[in-house]
């Protein structure tokens, strides 16, 4: 469990970026840069990147796309579950 959702958050974070840099989305660019990568796995920064990606997850299709959103809910749910040794791989 932990390995998986270190990875997952970490690949779903990336991809989120890549798409948010290639679409050039500043501002939902610099919430998601607000709390991830995660430097070291805590309870603040857990709770900083759930809710980074709960309000991405509510941006205008202006601004994230609908599976970017979609994916955001997803990764915040998941996170909602986790401890810091979750994403640590202790």
């Amino acid at each position: 469990m932990n390995t998986f959702y270190a990875s997952e958050v970490d690949s779903g974070c990336l991809q989120l970026f890549n798409d948010l840099c290639e679409r050039k989305a500043l501002l939902p660019l610099a919430y998601l840069l607000h709390a991830w990568p995660i430097p070291g796995p805590t309870d603040a920064s857990l709770q900083r990147l759930r809710e980074a990606l709960r309000s991405l997850g509510e941006f205008p299709d202006a601004e994230v796309t609908s599976p970017n959103r979609q994916l955001c809910k997803t990764l915040s749910l998941k996170l909602e579950h986790c401890r810091p040794c979750d994403l640590s791989y202790c």
